[in-house]
């Protein structure tokens, strides 16, 4: 999910079913057919409108008669270009492997959070990196202090901190947005790189910062590059917001799911002073819904900025 789509949420069935019939996706009208197959519960929103009735009422006739679900085939990778989104898989088969999805767009969105650039990553059907989503509304998410919640800022997204700034957008005049958007799949490697330099609040201090992703689907990992030049360098701090509990183990960061998958973030650790904090998501009722009590973030800040430079890490 991104922006204030729920982390975790019970698909409107109908509504998938309706937008599947539209697009002639047997994919979307898999999924629908399968879960009603399995006895799964549906969320079907009857009551809102009469459309939503009559829309439910013809989804359950047809699906009454249907025995079968559609061939499901899902696609190794996607890339919505309008909205810079990008999305890779290792394996089709479900839960297997590495899931990898990335955006750049602009910070002018509808529902948005400050997050161009930023990215998550599932291991095996788990969160590792994740987007914190939709937390409950209140007054203050519909207001001009939005972003003073935490999680609509970009330094609670897997994104870096610029000399103390992160991005902004929302309520800014101009265009906050990501330029330059790559994106290629050669059915062993996925590539996705932009310039997320624009999207900062202190843009003008930031010559270029270019985001480079390659989903590497032999490896089993994921490497990004941060190729950045800057007008004034006083610090640079990579952020990522992680599901799982993380800890510094033989000159890595491991995390460790509750099911005892893991997953390493490797760099190197030396070039940074190395944080990782424990955020009170629990708090939040949606967000204890989607996530637990606990989120955590893990703060790499480079020792000896330096105005040009580079920074490498991987994910396996």
């Amino acid at each position: 999910s991104v922006a204030d789509c729920d982390a975790k949420r019970s698909m409107y069935d109908p509504d998938l079913y309706l937008i599947g019939k539209l697009l002639h996706n047997d994919n979307l009208l898999s999924v629908v057919y399968d879960a009603r197959n399995r006895g799964e519960s549906i969320d079907n929103m009857v009551g809102i409108n009469t459309g939503a009735l009559l829309l439910s009422g013809e989804f359950l006739a047809e699906i009454a008669q249907r025995k079968s679900a559609p061939p499901f085939r899902p696609k190794k990778s996607n890339y919505l270009a309008s909205i810079q989104l990008a999305c890779a898989r290792e394996s089709v088969t479900d839960r297997a492997g590495l899931f990898f999805a990335a955006k750049g767009g602009h910070n002018k969105e509808s529902h948005n959070h400050h997050d161009v650039g930023s990215f998550i990553l599932y291991k095996d059907g788990f969160p590792f990196l994740c987007d914190t989503g939709r937390p409950v509304y209140d007054a203050v998410v519909f207001s001009r202090e939005r972003y003073t919640k935490w999680m609509f800022q970009s330094c609670y997204h897997s994104l870096p901190t610029i000399n103390g700034e992160d991005q902004t957008g929302h309520f800014e005049e101009g265009d906050y947005a990501a330029k330059d958007a790559c994106f290629a799949d050669d059915g062993n490697v996925v590539s996705f790189s932009l310039d997320i330099s624009g999207a900062y609040r202190n843009r003008d201090e930031i010559k270029g910062w270019r985001r480079s992703y390659c989903f590497d689907r032999i490896a089993h990992e994921l490497r990004v590059t941060e190729d950045y030049e800057l007008t004034r360098c006083e610090s640079v701090t990579l952020n990522f917001l992680s599901a799982v509990p993380c800890r510094i183990a033989g000159g890595r960061i491991l995390m460790e799911s509750p099911r005892g998958v893991t997953m390493e973030l490797l760099t190197d650790l030396d070039r940074f002073d190395t944080e990782i904090e424990q955020i009170h998501a629990g708090a939040d009722a949606a967000l204890k819904h989607a996530w637990g009590e606990y989120l955590y973030r893990i703060r790499l800040t480079l020792k000896s900025p330096t105005p040009k430079g580079s920074i490498r890490y991987t994910f396996r």
